[in-house]
């Protein structure tokens, strides 16, 4: 899931590298905004990833094929690396839409200049 939102944010990255208009509204980026932190708490709060099941509490003896498994899948470093793409895609979405806030800004001004104009 983050894959997929590192994909959409970096087309976004892209139109700001060249220069060009930003193809999300203020909607969209809000949308994307909440779906990224609705993952980060997920990943953060609700999942008990990190944490060991109540049943090796209560088998002490079968704790450690628990936390051999969670070091052979690497459980911690992939929820760390998760999360720091995480934090990266929603930095780059607050760029976005401070970029697309300045466009929108930047349009109402000139409206306002061609209307005093007149």
């Amino acid at each position: 899931m983050v894959g997929k939102q590192v994909n959409i944010c970096f087309l976004s990255w892209k139109d700001l590298k060249y220069g060009n208009k930003i193809r999300m509204s203020r909607e969209e980026v809000l949308r994307k905004h909440g779906e990224l932190f609705a993952l980060r708490h997920l990943i953060n709060l609700s999942s008990d990833l990190l944490d060991t099941p109540d049943f090796y509490w209560e088998h002490d003896d079968l704790e450690h094929v628990y936390q051999d498994a969670v070091a052979y899948f690497s459980i911690g470093r992939r929820t760390r690396v998760s999360e720091v793409k995480n934090g990266q895609v929603a930095s780059n979405g607050t760029a976005v839409s401070t970029a697309i806030w300045w466009q929108y800004a930047t349009s109402r001004v000139t409206t306002f200049r061609w209307l005093a104009t007149r």
